[in-house]
């Protein structure tokens, strides 16, 4: 069952910088070639983007995603707010500011680092469409910069990981590589199944250029690439 998913920026211990465009696709659309970007970005109509270019969060668009909660066994807790001064604007992008700073999280632990993610979730999703985010990603020991898409009704008592499916456009992989995957179950079953896309390599450093990095997912196919690249 396919199901509508909204987008997740997590960018954990890093700075980044985002641009995100979202563009209507014909779904029944099956021919991709190398001149589908081009296509794509000339044919098809922009339905929803944030350029940044503020000086706080679009709450219309975005809601902090992490009340101060630890999840996956990371060593940082999440702003759930701007007053935490994790998330920062510049005029001409989003920056994800991690500190050193004893917090306690809303499971009553302390913890000694915090950073910043945000989602669209319970505000706006998509079902099949052309999802283009522009960033630059930190590297390092332990930092995992990460901007995947999960079910719209996730987390729910009669929905939960990985049947509500989750699409990773990107994740570090190491200071030079980024990597996609899916993450799925069948339904009615707690079966963890993982797909993997592929990797991207670059011959620098990914804290050192933008790039963009792209979904094109329709009912027939998913597919990732970062720049002009497939």
């Amino acid at each position: 069952m396919k199901r509508l998913l909204s987008i997740v920026l997590s960018l954990l211990m890093i700075f980044s910088v985002l641009t995100v465009n979202i563009v209507t696709v014909n779904a029944e659309d099956n021919q991709v070639n190398q001149t589908f970007l081009d296509r794509v970005r000339s044919d098809f109509d922009l339905v929803w983007s944030d350029e940044f270019n503020g000086d706080t969060l679009d709450t219309t668009k975005w809601q902090f995603d992490g009340q101060m909660c630890r999840r996956n066994s990371e060593l940082q807790i999440y702003a759930d707010s701007m007053e935490d001064g994790n998330l920062q604007f510049d005029g001409q992008s989003a920056v994800i500011v991690p500190k050193i700073e004893s917090r306690v999280a809303i499971d009553g632990r302390k913890y000694k680092y915090t950073s910043a993610e945000i989602s669209t979730q319970g505000i706006q999703s998509w079902k099949y469409g052309y999802f283009e985010i522009r960033a630059k990603l930190s590297c390092g020991k332990n930092l995992v910069p990460a901007i995947w898409m999960m079910g719209y009704d996730y987390p729910s008592g009669t929905c939960d990981w990985p049947y509500s499916g989750e699409i990773d456009i990107l994740e570090r992989k190491d200071d030079k590589s980024v990597y996609s995957s899916l993450h799925h179950s069948p339904y009615g079953k707690k079966t963890h199944i993982a797909t993997g896309a592929g990797d991207q390599s670059f011959d620098h450093k990914i804290n050192e250029q933008f790039h963009n990095y792209w979904l094109f997912w329709t009912d027939k196919y998913l597919i990732v690439g970062v720049d002009d690249s497939m």
